[in-house]
């Protein structure tokens, strides 16, 4: 699987992970790359946007975005996907 970060400013951490991704692995994720992303990325206003995948609408995830105050952009899961998989393979290195 791979977890992107992108904004009209530029490209944030781009992550490989293995395995299955549940809740805890997602808010771990998140937290390690999107937020230090932020830091980076000129603009200071985040809308973050997701499907809806299981790791994505568990409670605890949803909790922890509300506690963060990070405003959430769901989008149906088709339209996200083939975003988020055209983007990720559009930054990813030519040879």
């Amino acid at each position: 699987m791979i977890w992107g970060c992108v904004s009209a400013e530029g490209t944030g951490t781009l992550r490989f992970i293995d395995g299955t991704m549940d809740s805890q692995n997602y808010i771990e994720t998140v937290q390690e790359n999107m937020l230090p992303s932020e830091e980076k990325l000129p603009g200071g206003y985040l809308v973050f946007q997701q499907d809806t995948t299981p790791c994505h609408t568990f409670a605890a995830t949803k909790e922890w975005f509300e506690e963060k105050g990070i405003t959430m952009l769901n989008w149906l899961s088709i339209q996200s996907n083939i975003f988020g998989t055209t983007l990720a393979f559009a930054l990813l290195p030519t040879s």
